[in-house]
């Protein structure tokens, strides 16, 4: 049998034989399988990049904060609750500093604020401050005095001075709204709601350790945080997310690890915690 000759174009060239079917099929199928060995690679390059983003802002926000604790021999800023993301737009200049690339900002920001969600961007408002968007909160017990918590003085932060673990006591954080008081007897829930977080669950102020619960930076999306995870006391709690400490290290902290750090003055871990 001859082999297939060359075939000539319009101007009379000779030209080579086109691909057959089985040679083109083959083509993509090589494509296809190179396309599903990169994406996983890519999504993943794509959420480092985002975890190291965030990483930077949380950074900038503490370091904002530590600019004004040298200008003032050492004392901390103490904002009053109703200010929106306790003013660190102002104090770094930019408020994009505020938003974790792995959220979005929302479409529309109602004028009555809102809560976020692992993916979401909070709208923190108090009229007649402006509404402002962010995904981070500070340690209210560095930082906001808060009427329903004032009873606690004593564990405060008022000055450089009283941290005594700096390197373990959280300075900003992942979170559904802009400030939290944690307490060591916050208790997580069954199922733990690790996408929209929780709040609300004491009487003495709603802005528990549940509003930064929630997995933004694990190895999924964090619109694929789960919602209805089952957890019980002692059970290891999935999740991540990004924190800055008193001594301005940033780190990617386990859920699970949380109750273990120094949030204010008198702080003694649970084990297990709750």
């Amino acid at each position: 049998m001859k082999a297939p000759r060359p075939f000539p174009d319009s101007d009379g060239e000779l030209c080579p034989n086109a691909f057959t079917l089985i040679e083109l099929l083959v083509v993509i199928a090589v494509i296809a399988i190179l396309a599903a060995m990169l994406l996983p690679a890519l999504s993943r390059a794509k959420l480092s990049g985002q975890r190291i983003a965030c990483l930077n802002n949380l950074r900038q926000l503490s370091l904002s904060r530590h600019i004004y604790t040298d200008d003032y021999q050492g004392k901390l800023i103490l904002a009053v609750a109703n200010e929106d993301s306790v003013d660190t737009a102002i104090q770094v200049g930019n408020n994009n500093v505020q938003i974790c690339p792995a959220t979005q900002v929302p479409k529309t920001m109602s004028a009555a604020g809102g809560w976020g969600t692992a993916n979401i961007a909070y709208v923190g408002t108090n009229p007649p401050s402006i509404a402002t968007s962010g995904s981070y909160a500070i340690n209210g017990w560095m930082a906001v005095d808060h009427t329903p918590i004032d009873t606690l003085a004593q564990d405060f932060y008022r000055k450089e001075s009283d941290l005594k673990s700096p390197s373990a006591t959280p300075y900003f954080q992942d979170a559904i709204w802009y400030y939290i008081f944690p307490l060591e007897t916050d208790a997580t829930l069954n199922p733990a709601d690790l996408y929209d977080g929780t709040y609300g669950q004491r009487s003495i102020c709603e802005h528990a350790m549940g509003l930064c619960l929630i997995d933004r930076h694990d190895s999924r999306p964090a619109a694929s945080a789960p919602k209805a995870y089952p957890y019980a006391t002692g059970r290891l709690l999935p999740g991540m997310i990004n924190m800055v400490f008193a001594d301005n290290h940033a780190e990617l902290a386990r859920l699970n690890n949380l109750w273990t750090y120094q949030w204010h003055r008198n702080w003694v871990a649970l084990s297990p915690h709750p």
